[in-house]
């Protein structure tokens, strides 16, 4: 069951309209607010195949919202992690193998606590796992790793990657640390089409390159390569743009201008000299005077981050 990690921006607050060049015609879309943060993870939390939100919230803990289908949701059930821990970022996958979307998130408290669904939408804290030698936890992504049709956890902690193997049972085995290049924000995808789960990750420092780690369907990633942009500042997202079947990187320049999207597309030799550049005719929020000191968790209104399946 797949889960997805998308701006709350992108997903109700986007209005962007693309040229005729790209599309052949223009393409709009409506406006929506939630009271959300900028990052929210969507998935059918009360299985009634409609895609829900979660995402953390400005109390220090983390909202659901369940989708009503008529472009609306539901009031937002709130969650804390005990004993007064904030949530930094979270995830969704079903780890107990019942067929419901569960939540981890990382907590302050350097722990990564898992919430069990009941399967209509409702969340108990069922554990929580301390991660030693922590010196920066900053995001977290939900894949098989292994291989093994159960669901695993990836996460940061500068300046490595960590892989946890699930059990199927609410539970994880410690798994293989690696030192990367970044370490701000994953996006979970198969860029090389030989259908083991890969990893990107996108960099908050300089804001201009992302690495790819290809999986060896083991937890580990032998093979890695490094997405280099030039000129300005730019926010990353996966997404299959041309529908070969295989995830691409998509860059959208935040700074100094917002006009274009920068599209890397994976294939099997694992290289990335094929890129295009689309231009954007109009974004929402474009000149705001705030898109520069968009910092940590935050991702441009515009540049395709809603497409990442």
């Amino acid at each position: 069951m797949p889960y997805a990690k998308v701006p709350v921006a992108f997903v109700v607050a986007l209005a962007c309209v693309f040229t005729g060049a790209v599309f052949g015609s223009s393409v709009s879309f409506s406006k929506k607010f939630l009271p959300t943060q900028n990052v929210a993870r969507r998935a059918d939390l009360n299985n009634d195949g409609r895609e829900d939100l979660v995402g953390v919230n400005t109390h220090g803990g983390f909202d659901v919202l369940l989708s009503t289908g008529d472009e609306t949701y539901g009031s937002p059930a709130s969650y804390t992690i005990p004993r007064g821990a904030d949530t930094v970022v979270l995830s969704v996958g079903d780890f107990n193998s019942d067929g419901k979307a569960d939540v981890v998130a990382i907590g302050t408290d350097n722990a990564i606590h898992l919430f069990l669904n009941n399967g209509s939408g409702k969340l108990s804290q069922s554990t929580a796992f301390p991660v030693q030698n922590v010196i920066s936890l900053n995001d977290i992504a939900v894949g098989d790793f292994n291989h093994d049709g159960l669901m695993d956890i990836a996460f940061t902690n500068a300046p490595n990657l960590t892989v946890w193997f699930g059990n199927g049972r609410g539970g994880f085995t410690v798994g293989p640390t690696a030192p990367v290049n970044n370490t701000d924000y994953l996006m979970l995808g198969d860029f090389d089409g030989d259908g083991r789960a890969d990893l990107a990750i996108g960099d908050r420092d300089n804001y201009d390159s992302v690495q790819v780690l290809y999986g060896a369907g083991t937890g580990h990633f032998p093979v890695k390569r490094l997405i280099q942009t030039m000129g300005g500042h730019s926010d990353f997202n996966a997404a299959d743009v041309n529908g070969d079947g295989k995830m691409d990187i998509i860059g959208s320049q935040f700074y100094p201008n917002a006009h274009s999207l920068a599209m890397f597309y994976g294939n099997s030799s694992r290289t990335w000299n094929t890129h295009a550049t689309v231009p954007l005719a109009h974004c929402a929020g474009s000149g705001d005077r705030g898109r520069y000191e968009r910092r940590r968790h935050q991702r441009p209104d515009c540049g395709g981050s809603g497409l990442q399946q």
